[in-house]
Order: structure tokens, then sequence, then C-alpha cells
């Protein structure tokens, strides 16, 4: 799975029919194999790495096409954790208010596996097999509420393989929290509420403890949420449950709306957002009162992620300042 990106696809169609316009968001997954022109090693080589380029080789699906329809838009995708040598499963975002989880099996033509190197220009690259394992929707008797995010937790360490649990958030400010059983395909609804009073852009699990949620929005809040409290500053929404108890909010730090949060995996205590008013910031959550550090990006921070490689990167996608890779000392 070395050097595959998927990518979530959303496209707004809409035909006007009188005053009101009826508008369809449609959307699916690609699936791409990624290389690179790797030049001559050295410090020269490392000061011309911004200049590679990049060549991506889409999956081909069923049919002949490089798309795999979801049904409805996708807003955000995410990874299961745990990781099989030909199949893996993500969780998917989706306008019509629905999470799904798909399997995805990939390879070579020939029936090699997406884990292999190849040469050859020939060898197709496939989706062998792709089905949707569950979904749960999110909004039933709502209209116009999407969802907007979706995110996975790390599996406890030791245990091979546990219930799988996820998060996510719709726009009407409702942050969800779900299992999916890996034995039994059923995602299942274990609580909700009301976390914000404006669209939640990025729910994230802390990455060594899935019990801590943090969540930002376009209110400009970014708050965490430890779900074995009850009872402190959301409301439970049509669950047999308290809400879980806020453990912090900061209202005052970003200038805008929070569209991103993530947690990093071997530095517990640092997160890092990303905001409408253009700039990444870094916190220690002990204190969260002020972050450590902030720098602007040129624009929107939409979305950011740690890289697997090296923790000490993080990869932020702008609105203007397009993507960027920061170093974080």
């Amino acid at each position: 799975w070395a050097g595959t990106i998927t990518v979530g696809l959303y496209q707004l169609e809409g035909s006007e029919t009188g005053e009101e316009a009826a508008q369809v968001r449609t959307g699916g997954l690609q699936f791409f194999k990624v290389s690179s022109s790797e030049g001559e090693g050295g410090a020269e080589a490392e000061a011309e790495a911004n200049q590679r380029e990049l060549a991506l080789r889409p999956a081909q699906v069923a049919g002949g096409a490089n798309i795999v329809e979801t049904g409805s838009g996708v807003f955000e995708i995410k990874w299961f954790h745990r990781r099989d040598l030909h199949t893996r499963s993500l969780a998917v975002a989706k306008a019509c208010g629905e999470v799904s989880v798909h399997e995805v099996t990939l390879g070579f033509g020939g029936g090699d596996r997406p884990d292999r190197p190849t040469d050859s220009e020939s060898d197709a690259f496939v989706v062998e097999r792709e089905r949707e394992l569950c979904s749960a929707s999110l909004t039933e008797g709502l209209e116009g509420v999407f969802c907007l995010c979706v995110d996975v937790a790390a599996p406890p360490q030791g245990v091979d393989s546990p219930p799988s649990k996820l998060a996510a958030s719709t726009s009407d400010g409702r942050v969800h929290l779900l299992s999916c059983d890996a034995g039994t395909p059923d995602l299942r609804v274990a609580l909700e509420w009301q976390a914000h009073d404006l669209e939640p852009w990025s729910v994230c699990f802390h990455a060594a403890d899935p019990n801590l949620v943090y969540t930002g929005a376009d209110d400009s809040f970014f708050q965490a949420w430890d779900c074995r409290q009850g009872g402190g500053g959301g409301a439970a929404v049509e669950v047999e449950a308290e809400a879980p108890g806020r453990r912090w909010v900061n209202r005052s730090a970003h200038g805008a709306g929070v569209c991103c949060v993530r947690t990093h995996r071997d530095r517990e205590h640092l997160v890092a957002t990303g905001s409408y008013d253009e700039h990444v910031r870094f916190w220690d959550v002990r204190m969260p009162r002020r972050p450590l550090a902030e720098l602007c990006a040129g624009g929107g921070v939409w979305r950011m992620d740690w890289c697997e490689r090296d923790p000490s990167l993080l990869v932020t996608a702008g609105m203007q300042g397009g993507c960027r890779v920061l170093r974080v000392e």
C-alpha cells in the first residue's frame, strides 16, 4: 500500500425548477499509485526535492472507469488502522448524512498485489475488489444536514481485533460516536450530542486515548470531550446516555472557523489545528489557554495530517496557499 493515494470526490449538480433549485451531491472514490522522478543522491537532490514530478496512475475499476461510485458526495475519508497485506478498509463521510465503511483490494494486472513494485507501464493498476461493508445514517428525518467529518480511533495496544470506534460530525452541530465490529459488518451509533452551534468541520480522536475526542467548528471553538464522563457542556441527543463531559474549550485563539484537528501519535500532548483564519496552531493540550506556536499558511487550512514515515512532518492543504510540508521540532 506504500505510495497509494485515495481521493474523495464531491460534485454539486443542480437544475432550476421554478424558484427553487433541485441540487444533488454526487461523488465517489479514486485510487492512485504514486511514483516520483528520483534524481541522484546528495545535497543537490535534497535541495531539488520540491521540483520532482509526481506521476499518478489511476486504478481501473470494472467497466474501464477509474471512479468507485459512492452514491453521494464525499466530504472525508479515513483509513482503518488494521492493516492487511492485500485488503484495507476505510470510513467515508457522505453528503447524504451517512457514514459508510468500505473494503478495498488493489493490485496490478496479472493478480499481483499493490505492495509489489512494478516498473512496467503496461502493468494495469486495478481495484480488484470493492464493497460497502456497512453504513449508518446520522441524519434520518432531517433535511439538508450533511455528514462533514469522520475519524477512526487507533486500536488499544496488545489487542489484535478490537471493535473499531468511529467519530463523525454533522452540519447541525452534532458529534456522533459509532462502533464497528470487524467480525460482524455492523455500524452502530453509540452516542451523539450537540457539540457546537455551527458546522463542526473536524472531529478527531486522541492518538493515545480513544476516550478523548477533539472538535472544531465554524463557531471558532476548539473543544475536548471526555467520553467516559457525562453531563458537562453538551446535550445528549436521542440516546439513552449522558453527553460526554467537556474537558475544556478555547473560544478565542482562532480568528475564524476551526477546519481541522490532528493529534500526534508519538507526542501525546501535541495537537495541531488548522483554521479559516489561514493559520496552523500547535497546542500542548494540558495547557489549552493559548497555543505553543502558530504560523500563517497563506490560505484557509482546510485539512492536514502528520506523516507516517517521519512524525516531525505535518502536511497541510490550504485553500489559497496550496499544499505545504512543515517540519515541527
